[in-house]
């Protein structure tokens, strides 16, 4: 954790975590495999986990985008 927050402060880079991190991977996967392998790749014990996960990352998406257009108007 402290090797991801010191890389991503000398990239100048804001909100880089490794659970951001985790996040992005887990989402280029769904993009490209199943979710089964989604949840493999993640280490998870039940696709069901995988799943919700997925779907909380569809709602910050959403939400991100909400921001944006709020800011757009």
């Amino acid at each position: 954790m402290v090797l991801v927050k010191t890389y991503a402060k000398r990239a100048d880079l804001e909100g880089i975590t490794p659970h951001s991190l985790r996040h992005t991977a887990a989402m280029q996967a769904a993009e490209h495999g199943t979710i089964t392998q989604v949840s493999k790749l993640l280490r998870h014990k039940n696709v069901s986990v995988t799943t919700v996960y997925l779907d909380h990352m569809d709602m910050d998406q959403a939400d991100d985008l909400a921001n944006e257009l709020a800011d757009f108007h």
